[in-house]
């Protein structure tokens, strides 16, 4: 009898120690841990919230860009939207925060910082479950077309320092998520390789622009931006920068350097 009772008893821990090892932890993360960008395009960056044990009301996060290497990081002002936007929530982002100087209408600096804040709209208790990899926003970054070839780096917070505490999710009764082991969420890394934009249009790299080029953006397009093997940097498909993607805009504009257009975009 004893010796079933130990048994059941070295059960039920392992059982137990198995859930605790199943719940992950709270993390913001980022899609990959590098993409690659050309000066003169976007960089677009997906933000994910997992592993949180409550139904998740609000959540604020910080993004912090820093340049890596010689030469000043210089970004065009950052746009940013949330996929949650259409389910009840309101996203705000201040492009502002920075800890760096501002020189018409471009970052520049050793580090500048983002903040979102998503939060239910007024008088709602709209929720949304972050058990596995939910999408909370999507940043721009323009990379502007004099930033020199190099590597941006990019770290994804909970908060603005580094302070236990500011947990940066909460649930619908505004109490603080903390996760299992972790005093506030972890972060995330990303790694943005920017490189020299070369002759903007040559999709294929052949040295011009041509109609052929025009006809790659238009095939990314038809391709929902996979774009075919044929175009040496699928950054360059999206042209006009509209950040919308690869669109018939894109192609155009292409089409229009190779007729001599000044303003091909407009």
């Amino acid at each position: 009898m004893e010796k079933m009772r130990s048994l059941r008893f070295a059960t039920l821990m392992a059982s137990g120690l198995a859930m605790a090892a199943a719940v992950p932890a709270q993390q913001f993360a980022f899609q990959s841990d590098s993409l690659s960008a050309t000066a003169g395009q976007n960089a677009t960056l997906e933000v994910f919230l997992s592993g949180s044990s409550a139904p998740v009301a609000a959540v604020n996060f910080t993004v912090r860009v820093s340049a890596a290497g010689a030469g000043a990081l210089q970004l065009a002002q950052a746009t940013s939207t949330s996929p949650l936007e259409a389910s009840g929530f309101v996203y705000e982002f201040n492009p502002n925060f920075v800890r760096s100087s501002v020189s018409t209408g471009t970052i520049q600096g050793d580090v500048v910082e983002f903040r979102g804040v998503l939060y239910p709209s007024s008088g709602a208790s709209t929720t949304f479950s972050a058990s596995a990899s939910t999408k909370i926003a999507e940043i721009v970054l323009p990379v502007s077309a004099s930033a020199p070839a190099g590597t941006i780096n990019v770290e994804l917070v909970s908060a603005i320092d580094g302070g236990t505490g500011l947990l940066g999710v909460s649930d619908a009764a505004g109490t603080s998520l903390k996760p299992q082991g972790q005093t506030r969420p972890g972060g995330d890394f990303i790694a943005v390789t920017v490189g020299s934009p070369g002759l903007m249009g040559d999709l294929d790299g052949n040295g011009s622009v041509t109609p052929s080029d025009a006809q790659l953006a238009f095939e990314c397009f038809l391709l929902g931006g996979n774009c075919p093997p044929a175009v040496v940097d699928a950054a360059m498909a999206d042209f006009c920068g509209t950040g919308d993607g690869v669109t018939p805009g894109d192609a155009q504009g292409i089409f229009n350097v190779f007729l001599g257009i000044a303003n091909p975009c407009d």
